[in-house]
């Protein structure tokens, strides 16, 4: 929402679809725009439908809005519908999607792409998946991740975030590796929306790598801090982050940014940090950004990507054909070329930077 704003250079009023309204408030906080207007998908229907038939535009965006749900697929096929009828263009915003096996979500997604005035997706993967439900490759392409485009709030917040867990930025006796690990949700049936559900076993390994980094970290005279890019809900990142501490033989000697935090306040702490571990992608994308280079805990599709998007590709730990030890050698890869890598990484980032608005930029341009 920031950035479209800043593209059009007026303030936009923003209509947000959504199953849980609440969790929008919370996640928004005090960054909440005035005219930014969650609204229950199912009890505000009719709202909405008045809402959609006023709008310029329609956006699929911000993360993996694809994924094979009967009625999420009745949600999107919904939205078509309201396109046609009331001719409002839709985007998709540098999107991501899972693996789509159902016949019926590929039939929907072709309706969909057939709709749409810009199609940019995030990774080659989600590319070759709208080809094959139709879309032209001519008007199809890789864009940034809009997280390249935002505006972070100021670094003195992080710096005191940093104070407040413990560590002092005016005497630093060590250097930081973060830690960012996400809290799998394997109960609560919602899981899918965001990756391919993972089992017990798949957190007891991540689990297990982190502890892996943390002791790492401390036996080469660096200080581990856990750094959350989720403190809302039942993924709350913390929750993974307290389980490492328990785990790891060093645990007690981990720093943990224990606050209920915006995201956007993140780069202001991995900025100070010399490497880390992330299994979020906006984790890997605000690191970077901010001028830490990171390994990824790549456990969904969605994860390699950005890491190709980033060129950092070289720097991925798969749970999947490795073992946790073994992510230990590609911390070790990274000391051991540190400046190239770091100069390197900040030359693709600033190229990043440059495309984010590409689909926004390509909208403005069609009409």
């Amino acid at each position: 929402m920031d950035i479209i704003n800043k593209v059009l250079q007026f303030n936009t009023s923003f209509i947000i679809p959504t199953a849980k309204p609440e969790i929008i408030e919370q996640y928004l906080g005090d960054k909440k725009l005035s005219n930014s207007f969650p609204i229950h998908s199912r009890y505000g229907l009719f709202d909405f439908i008045s809402s959609f038939s006023n709008t310029d535009f329609f956006i699929f965006g911000g993360g993996v809005p694809f994924y094979d749900d009967f009625l999420h697929t009745i949600s999107i096929a919904f939205i078509c519908v309201l396109s046609i009828l009331f001719r409002v263009p839709v985007i998709l915003w540098s999107v991501s999607s899972q693996k789509i096996n159902s016949f019926f979500t590929k039939w929907v997604l072709r309706i969909l792409v057939s709709r749409c005035s810009v199609m940019t997706c995030r990774d080659l993967k989600t590319l070759e998946l709208l080809k094959d439900c139709g879309a032209n490759p001519q008007k199809i392409s890789i864009a940034p991740d809009p997280v390249f485009a935002m505006e972070f709030d100021e670094d003195t917040i992080g710096e005191q975030l940093l104070l407040r867990a413990g560590y002092n930025l005016s005497h630093p006796k060590k250097e930081l590796v973060a830690l960012t690990p996400r809290t799998f949700r394997v109960h609560d049936g919602e899981a899918h929306t965001h990756y391919k559900p993972q089992d017990q076993s798949s957190q007891e390994k991540q689990i297990e790598t982190y502890a892996a980094v943390l002791d790492w970290a401390v036996e080469n005279g660096y200080q581990p801090i856990f750094v959350p890019m989720n403190t809302v809900g039942l993924d709350d990142d913390r929750i993974a982050a307290r389980i490492i501490i328990e785990k790891a033989k060093h645990g007690s000697e981990a720093l943990l940014i224990d606050e209920n935090i915006d995201p956007r306040v993140i780069q202001g702490i991995y900025k100070h940090c010399k490497t880390g571990l992330v299994t979020r992608v906006h984790g890997a994308i605000t690191s970077c950004i901010s001028g830490c280079p990171v390994v990824m805990y790549a456990f969904d599709q969605k994860h390699f990507g950005i890491m190709q998007m980033l060129k950092m590709d070289k720097w991925i730990f798969d749970p999947i054909t490795q073992k946790p030890q073994e992510v230990i050698q590609l911390f070790d890869g990274i000391q051991s070329d540190y400046s190239s890598i770091h100069e390197q990484m900040q030359i693709n980032v600033a190229v990043l930077k440059l495309n984010a608005t590409s689909p926004i930029d390509q909208l403005l341009r069609n009409k």
